[in-house]
Order: structure tokens, then sequence, then C-alpha cells
């Protein structure tokens, strides 16, 4: 059975990752306060399932040879661990993600997985850039709007001393240029990676 199929956030990764790049600004938008922590839980979740499977297949490999072989280096298992775990934690490129998951089940679906990660903590750094790109009171304005609790469109209008329609029409206007901004930088961004990755193809 294929990693899609067993963990679910890999399938919200997937979604993620097939989407162009306007959608993917929208979703960021659209999930602007929390994007980070759920893209930290993917990666927490990632990490988890990465450390189990190599975990269950040492122990596997182990009671197939018959023997307890110890890792190089060291046989305190703690420290074992707090190496893999920095390891993990520091690998970043496809070649660096190649060595740390060995001994997975799925080694190029799990690379895969830590790429869109990556991606995605990127593309939230771009959406953030390009609000505060913009000028001091409009920043404002769209931060107050993208974090409100319970404060209504009025209540926001009336604290920044508009009326409703001109208020929602400055609003829109901002979220259009944020978007923009953001998908331009995206699209640019994964025009290098699939220019990369084709060369590497050839």
């Amino acid at each position: 059975m294929g990693a899609e199929a067993q963990y679910s956030y890999v399938k919200k990764l997937h979604y993620y990752s097939r989407s162009d790049p306007e959608c993917k600004a929208k979703y960021i938008l659209k999930n602007y306060e929390r994007f980070p922590k759920m893209v930290e839980g993917y990666q927490s979740n990632w990490e988890i399932i990465i450390k189990a499977e190599k975990r269950y297949n040492q122990e596997a490999d182990k009671g197939d040879l018959g023997v307890r072989v110890q890792k190089s280096g060291t046989s305190n298992p703690t420290m074992n661990e707090a190496i893999a775990n920095i390891e993990i934690e520091e690998a970043h490129s496809e070649s660096e993600l190649r060595l740390v998951l060995r001994g997975t089940d799925n080694l190029d679906q799990h690379i895969r997985e830590k790429l869109i990660i990556q991606d995605m903590q990127d593309d939230y750094t771009i959406m953030r850039n390009a609000i505060h790109a913009l000028g001091k009171k409009e920043e404002e304005m769209f931060l107050r709007y993208l974090l409100k609790e319970d404060e209504t469109l009025q209540d926001l209008a009336t604290e920044f001393h508009m009326d409703l329609a001109n208020f929602k029409k400055q609003i829109y206007n901002i979220k259009k240029s944020v978007i923009l901004s953001t998908v331009e930088c995206i699209d640019l961004k994964y025009s290098f990676i699939h220019r990369r990755a084709s060369d590497e193809e050839e």
C-alpha cells in the first residue's frame, strides 16, 4: 500500500502540490493565521512516520539476522536517536534527504512529501513578504482584516474611520494586489524548480 493511501496528511500535501500558483496563494490567504501551524503539523507528522518506519524496519532487520546489530559510532540508543533527529531536521536538499531516509518504506515518496512541505513554508513567506510590501496603513488594515476574531467588517471600518462600502473596496483591492504579487513570485520559483528538474533529466 502506498504512502498516500496510508497517511491522510499526505493527501493534503499532494492536493496543495497539484494546485496552480493562484490556488496556492488563495489557499494560504484563506488560512493565513493558521497556515504556519498547519505546515508545522505536516512536518511533525512526516518526521513521526519517518522515525516509526525506520525503527520498525531496523527491528525487523535485527530479527531477520537473529542478532542485534548496533549502529556504528555509539551504542547509546538515546544519543543515536538525537543524532538521527538532527539529521532529519537539517536535511533539505534531495541528496541530503536521500541519505537520512534510508531504511524507510518508500524513500522517493517521502522525499516528495518533504519537498512539498518546504514549498509550503516558502510560499507562505512569499505571501507574508507581499503583505509587508504594502503601504503601512494598507498592511495594518489588511492584517487586521485577516486576523480578525469576533470583529465584524463594520467594526474594522469604524476603527479605520471609513464607511463600510469604502472599507470593503479597499480590502478587495489590497487582496487582489497581494494575490497577484504572490502568484508572480510563486510562479517564478516553481519555474526554476521545474527547469532544474528538466536539466537533471537530460
